[in-house]
């Protein structure tokens, strides 16, 4: 076991090979004859009448922020700023009315469109009302969920684009003000079907943009964006768009300080990236300090040593983990006995390699290392607390119950105010540990902890490993919306790390969990960031997964585009072979 846990969060069962895929064939298939129903009965989009005219002479597309309407309304003067991290929050924007119809006018409005629902045009009539409702939204959300419903009824009776594409609006205002993590997958499935019946509809594209950029899946998003700017790049919202591919676009990895001379740059590093500040310190700069000294290059032993002191107070005065300076301090304690000394660098030489290991998988050799690094240090150091976790994980690997007293007592020893880092590492391990063993409540629950240590550590990518972790916790334990929350919100915190080796973790148990509910179109677009995701994590066994359940899902769904299920089950089949031919691990 390492850090990571199992192959992927959503796939953990008692015998850890049951995959929901096979298990839930019969939804997926249902859902795919309701789209074959609707597309039989779809048509195209019909010019306005009477009640939809006066809709879009009325309604204030600032009421609708930030999705898009299909009505043919002028353009809004501004748009709320996105937040680069936190989805579902928006910025003010100044400039925005209340609405350009009194509320008389549009009392008016609501009552003939009521009255029409009966009649030959019912699902105008039910259009138009939700219209209404969405402009006379409420902050508990009942006219949101009265306009969803409407939408609903009326793509029953004529399933267009255009209300499609307004059904998807309110699932994203919806997702926004009440913060529903699901509303977002059927924002997903709505916005999908209204492109497949209307690919020239800007609004449909804005919104299914906009639903995937919500989502987290920023891969899909961002080509989305583009897609939706080679239809329209002269308006408003295509300056929107532009906005957001450049929040979506990449950035490039911190780089480490070289030496501790630049000492601004170290302390700029400590405070901005505390995650990658304390494992530069921890398992490279001690390693490379505990090798000088056994080959006797003091220059470089004191050079080291004081690139690991500042990166430690760096970290320290901020509120952030101490094991680093708390560990030099045990260190220089040392050099006065030169035996002693020797000792605990050949102890950090080792807890360097054993973590190599520990990285790389190789899970036998890393337990052997920390265990001799057990041996060497001193009891209660913070060295020797980082091993013993690193221990029990790897222990754990092999037999998590084996590994699981080892963590606990790891869990009990750290000091989770000054050493919040560690305690979150020793959290996160032994929910791991007690995941694999299909305990899912005592594993949710030490997730929720390991996630509050890393929000006061500051190790962002950290938190959103065990927030994925905790989403596959809580799916097992069929708490739909707890699952769909905690793998948003890993999925928000991941943001920055495109290449991070959990990031597949968190994408992957949406994917499940979006299978299992139903939601087809939502599925293929996750998946369809994972191939991007693992790509970018140059994980070839997880993608070999992820392109041959795309394949199998687009096959069985009687995807039009066979060529493309054919081409991704060959690329799976060349990657199986990379792995099995020992050229990929």
């Amino acid at each position: 076991m390492n850090s990571r846990g199992p192959a992927a969060p959503g796939l953990v069962t008692a015998p850890l090979r049951t995959r929901p895929w096979a298990r839930r064939a019969v939804p997926l298939a249902l859902v795919f004859i309701v789209s074959l129903a609707l597309g039989r009965h779809a048509q195209g989009t019909p010019p306005e009448s009477g009640l939809m005219a006066e809709a879009a002479r009325l309604l204030d597309p600032g009421s609708f922020r930030p999705a898009r309407l299909s009505l043919a309304a002028p353009e809004p003067s501004c748009f709320p700023r996105f937040p680069a991290i936190k989805s579902f929050t928006g910025g003010e924007c100044k400039g925005w009315t209340s609405g350009r119809a009194s509320g008389r006018r549009l009392n008016g409005l609501a009552r003939r469109a009521r009255a029409g629902v009966g009649g030959a045009s019912a699902a105008e009539a039910l259009h138009v009302l939700a219209l209404v409702d969405i402009a006379f939204s409420d902050s508990g959300g009942k006219s949101l969920s009265r306009s969803i419903s409407s939408l609903q009824q009326a793509s029953r009776l004529s399933a267009r684009a255009p209300l499609l594409t307004d059904l998807a609006a309110a699932y994203l205002l919806r997702a926004e003000r009440l913060q529903r993590t699901r509303d977002l997958m059927d924002a997903l499935e709505a916005a999908t079907e209204a492109v497949r019946l209307d690919s020239a509809s800007a609004a449909a594209r804005f919104n299914l943009a906009l639903a995937l950029d919500r989502t987290g899946l920023d891969a899909r998003a961002a080509a989305a964006w583009k897609g939706y700017l080679a239809l329209d790049s002269v308006s408003a919202w295509a300056g929107e768009a532009r906005a957001r591919l450049g929040v979506l676009a990449p950035r490039p990895a911190p780089l480490p300080p070289a030496s501790p001379r630049d000492t601004s740059a170290v302390a700029h590093f400590a405070v901005e990236h505390p995650q990658e500040a304390q494992l530069l310190g921890w398992d490279r700069v001690l390693g490379e300090w505990g090798a000088a000294v056994m080959e006797g290059d003091s220059a470089r032993a004191r050079e080291r040593l004081e690139l690991a002191w500042r990166l430690g107070v760096g970290l320290a005065v901020n509120g952030r983990d101490a094991t680093l300076m708390d560990q030099v301090h045990v260190i220089r304690k040392a050099s006065r006995n030169p035996r002693l000394l020797r000792r605990q660098a050949g102890a950090h030489r080792e807890y360097a390699a054993a973590r190599a290991a520990y990285l790389a998988s190789r899970h036998d050799a890393a337990g052997e290392g920390f265990a001799r690094v057990l041996a060497a240090s001193q009891p209660g150091s913070p060295l020797h607390q980082w091993a013993t976790v690193f221990y029990g994980a790897a222990e754990g690997y092999r037999d998590p119950r084996r590994g699981e007293p080892i963590l606990r007592r790891g869990v009990a020893r750290a000091d989770s105010l000054r050493h919040p880092a560690l305690a979150g590492r020793g959290r996160w391990l032994l929910a791991t540990s007690l995941l694999r063993q299909a305990r899912y409540r005592e594993a949710r629950d030490e997730y929720g902890g390991a996630a509050r240590h890393f929000r006061r550590a500051g190790e962002r990518e950290h938190l959103g490993a065990v927030q994925a972790y905790a989403g596959t916790a809580e799916h097992h334990l069929e708490n739909g919306a707890a699952a769909y929350a905690s793998f948003h919100a890993a999925l928000m915190s991941l943001r920055p790390y495109r290449g991070s080796r959990w990031l597949h973790s968190a994408v992957w148990g949406l994917a499940n969990a979006a299978a299992e509910d139903g939601y087809l179109h939502a599925t293929v677009h996750v998946l369809d960031e994972d191939v991007e995701v693992t790509r970018l994590a140059r994980n070839p066994i997880d993608a070999a997964e992820v392109l041959t359940t795309r394949a199998r899902l687009m096959v069985a769904a009687g995807s039009a585009d066979q060529a493309v299920a054919a081409l991704d089950a060959g690329l799976a089949a060349d990657a199986l072979n990379r792995v099995e031919s020992g050229q990929a691990r």
